[in-house]
């Protein structure tokens, strides 16, 4: 399903892999040089005409790319134990390290990106996903229009004791037209949606 609630009430199995995964390489998705991610067949698509179409209307050639996409349980554990270690080597106990790291990363089965309907995008010559996306031409288009694609800003500001996460201005979720345009004019995240029809 395109609404598939994924979050730290609603873990994925350890076994499950979305179906119809594709390489955005493989329909002209704007991605991070030399990298390949995969997404669902319609995400993917969607996705591919949403960021050409920032693109035509910034006039800039792939000013937004994608820096992530589908994740597996196996990576996602990988990449929420690296963060905790980092945090560890700062000094914080195992149990602070994971509860600080739980507020911007997902732990293995918990993330949306196992689902294969989500993306974190980044603003072509930046490195690293930050909040300052938020000051950028492309964070203002996306507002404005990822719901037409069927995308929406997964974690929005003010909404961070509903989605138990920070706000992230790159983490964009694909949902459908019609769910997602729901979502833009009532100003509501997912698990609101959900909750009220």
């Amino acid at each position: 399903s395109m609404t598939l609630l994924v979050n730290k009430n609603n873990p994925l199995g350890e076994f499950f892999t979305p179906k119809g995964l594709i390489s955005l390489n493989d329909v002209g998705c704007p991605v991070a040089p030399g990298r390949e991610f995969l997404l669902e067949e319609t995400a993917a698509n969607a996705l591919t005409r949403m960021l050409l179409a920032l693109g035509e209307e910034l006039g800039r050639n792939a000013p937004a790319i994608v820096t992530s996409a589908y994740r597996s349980y196996d990576y996602q554990k990988a990449l929420f134990e690296k963060y905790v270690q980092n945090r560890v080597a700062r000094g914080m106990s195992r149990a602070e390290a994971e509860k600080d790291a739980s507020r911007t990363s997902a732990k293995a089965g918990e993330s949306e990106h196992q689902s294969g309907l989500c993306v974190d995008l980044l603003e072509r010559g930046e490195r690293y996903l930050s909040v300052s996306f938020e000051e950028s031409d492309c964070f203002a288009w996306l507002c404005e229009n990822a719901h037409k694609y069927g995308y929406i800003l997964r974690y929005p500001k003010g909404k961070e004791d509903i989605t138990k996460y920070d706000y992230e201005p790159w983490h964009y979720r694909f949902v459908g037209v019609d769910v997602a345009r729901v979502i833009y004019e009532d100003k509501i995240c997912l698990e609101e949606y959900l909750a009220r029809y």
